[in-house]
């Protein structure tokens, strides 16, 4: 292949990626969203309703993944939403959420590195049904759900990634369980999704990747560990070669990470389900390299065997979802659990996101 036609593939490359990042930021926002900030047009009522719908999705590394549609409207605290049964999930297998809008598009990333696009409405639907609190849930077979996604040769599912932005944000980072963080600039996502590699994001296993995020530079990622650490890092002073950024113990890993807005608080949520709020005062960035981060809970509680199931960004008025032990979904009002400082009726919970 002589020079000119290389260029000419590489042209039309980068056209294909320009021509899907517009797809999915229409898709996100609404076919006349350009319009509309452009002065031109009024957004058709169908796309607003469409960009507003929300969906929770659970998954888990064997690649099963669950939806259910969100309505926030009639959200109901301590209500129920459904309950998987037959899943073989152990301690180093946990289910894991994530809250986004319907008309996202998701990028799955796999331990091997290797990464695959779908629309969210392409994952199937489960049913539920939005119980009372303490109420009895639709049951869904978890061994029965499909995988949107065969794994095969591509080693676990690690995370879920809304990337219906991507196109406006200025990094894609990625977070590991043992502290490591790298970011790649949002012009390498044409060659990502090109070649379906994005990079296993670790120095060397047992370390796996936990979270990939897609920020801008101003951004700010909290961090929170398994036994109780927190640590705030600014995107700016991450590099874009993989570093440790928080130093966590042998036995602690990082469970959650997240991007924070000016004014946020973080709800922690431990595994015997008591909640801790940690206002935006809290929320500071680490000067130190390397940091440990700050404590959340005191080391007694700690000794005790307090530990960390999940952690996520709250503002007044919003909702969160908890996985429970038993694989039942469950709805609250942040601003009640907050006040409560727990999960009613002994909800002992694994997995925890906040409905943005």
């Amino acid at each position: 292949m002589d020079g000119l036609e290389k260029k000419i593939e590489e042209y039309e490359a980068r056209i294909a990626h320009l021509e899907y990042q517009l797809a999915i930021l229409k898709r996100k926002y609404g076919e006349g969203a350009g319009e509309v900030q452009a002065g031109l047009s009024e957004v058709d009522d169908e796309s607003v309703r469409r960009s507003q719908e929300r969906s929770a999705l659970v998954f888990s590394q064997d690649a099963r993944v669950a939806r259910l549609a969100l309505a926030p409207g009639s959200m109901k605290h301590g209500g129920s939403l459904v309950r998987f049964i037959g899943a073989p999930w152990s301690e180093y297998d946990q289910p894991r959420l994530l809250l986004t809008t319907t008309t996202e598009e998701l990028l799955f990333v796999f331990s091997s590195g290797r990464v695959a696009t779908l629309p969210v409405d392409q994952v199937s639907a489960v049913q539920t049904q939005m119980t009372e609190e303490g109420g009895s849930p639709l049951e869904v077979y978890w061994p029965g759900l499909k995988r949107p996604i065969e794994p095969a040769g591509l080693g676990q599912l690690v995370c879920l990634v809304p990337i219906g932005g991507l196109a406006l944000k200025d990094y894609l980072v990625q977070v590991s369980r043992k502290g490591f963080m790298k970011k790649i600039h949002q012009r390498m996502a044409g060659s990502i999704l090109q070649s379906r590699y994005i990079g296993a994001g670790v120095k060397k296993p047992p370390d796996q990747l936990l979270e990939t995020l897609i920020c801008n530079d101003d951004d700010r990622l909290a961090c929170v560990s398994y036994e109780g650490f927190l640590l705030v890092v600014e995107v700016a002073n991450v590099s874009t070669a993989l570093e440790l950024v928080m130093r966590v113990s042998p036995t602690d890993h990082i469970v959650s990470c997240f991007i924070i807005k000016s004014g946020d608080a973080v709800l922690v949520m431990t595994g015997s389900g008591k909640v801790l709020h940690l206002s935006p005062e809290r929320l500071e960035p680490s000067d130190a390299a390397r940091s440990k981060g700050e404590a959340v809970f005191s080391a007694a509680r700690r000794d005790q065997g307090a530990r960390v199931a999940g952690a996520a960004p709250a503002a007044a008025g919003e909702w969160g979802i908890v996985l429970d032990q038993a694989g039942t979904l469950h709805a609250f009002s942040l601003d009640e659990l907050s006040d409560a400082g727990a999960l009613p009726g002994g909800i002992l919970p694994v997995s925890f996101a906040a409905l943005r």
